[in-house]
């Protein structure tokens, strides 16, 4: 899957104060960095706050519930090459390029993104698997780790599969932030919440607008196609059906059997 991250397109770098270039549009809250802007932008430039919302994990076969027309918490003017001290979570939109596109920078509480090496990180990322009834036991939970633990285990119960569900589990968390951050952090794009429920697609299909991922071959195959209708980079929202139903009822079933979603099990039924 090819990944161009948007400040390079649209001519924007980012470096902490140690003057090193961060290939990620996704830093963790409290971090200081500096954002330059190449040709054909203004010195100084408005940036637009949208504080994080809460995620809800919604499957491929509902509307989407995001509204188009979002309006930003905060404004605030930004010089390029000016200390920037990010002390809130959620996305920092630059202003428009020559493009009409916007860079985004999404500041997270997750100061080991974009892997999950802290138990409280482990939780939101549940919501693709866990019923809401089962989250709010383990939010609400004096003993985070246990909790979450016992919920795996309780999947499988085998102590020995349960390990492997979250080693792979979370590993694809890792990996959908690194090719799928966008406006939010990549684990909570569309794209993200496929690639960590079903794997790797079988073939991908790219043009500068849109995504095709199809999974398993023939009859049993399955395509997701996803549009980038954002202003900003690397946005892609996935086009909703109801024909992914059963197929999606199936993969929850498959992790929640203790077990792994891959492609051989589409092409087994």
């Amino acid at each position: 899957i090819k990944n161009n991250p948007g400040f390079n397109d649209d001519k924007y770098i980012v470096k902490n104060l140690s003057d090193d270039v961060l290939f990620s549009n996704v830093i963790a809250v409290g971090q200081d960095v500096r954002v330059l802007g190449g040709f054909g932008t203004e010195p100084t430039v408005n940036v637009e706050f949208y504080r994080e919302k809460k995620y809800v994990a919604i499957p491929p076969y509902l509307g989407s519930s995001v509204n188009a027309t979002n309006i930003p918490d905060s404004v605030f003017s930004y010089t390029f090459g000016d200390k920037l001290h990010l002390l809130e979570p959620g996305l920092y939109a630059f202003g428009s390029t020559v493009k009409n596109e916007k860079f985004g920078i999404v500041a997270t509480g997750n100061t080991s993104y974009p892997s999950v090496t802290k138990v409280a990180d482990m939780l939101e990322p549940m919501k693709l698997l866990c019923t809401e009834r089962e989250f709010a036991v383990m939010d609400t939970s004096n003993a985070l780790k246990p909790s979450i633990d016992a919920f795996w285990l309780g999947l499988s119960k085998s102590e020995k599969n349960a390990k492997e569900q979250i080693r792979v589990f979370y590993s694809r968390v890792a990996l959908a932030n690194m090719l799928f951050p966008s406006s939010v952090e990549g684990w909570k794009t569309d794209r993200g919440m496929i690639y960590i429920m079903l794997g790797p697609p079988t073939v991908v299909n790219i043009t500068p607008n849109s995504e095709e991922w199809i999974y398993g071959n023939g009859e049993q195959g399955m395509m997701f196609t996803f549009e980038n209708n954002s202003e900003i980079r690397n946005d892609f929202s996935l086009l909703r059906s109801n024909a992914y139903q059963s197929l999606w009822q199936q993969v929850t079933a498959t992790w929640r059997s203790g077990k792994i979603f891959t492609v051989s099990k589409l092409n087994d039924e």
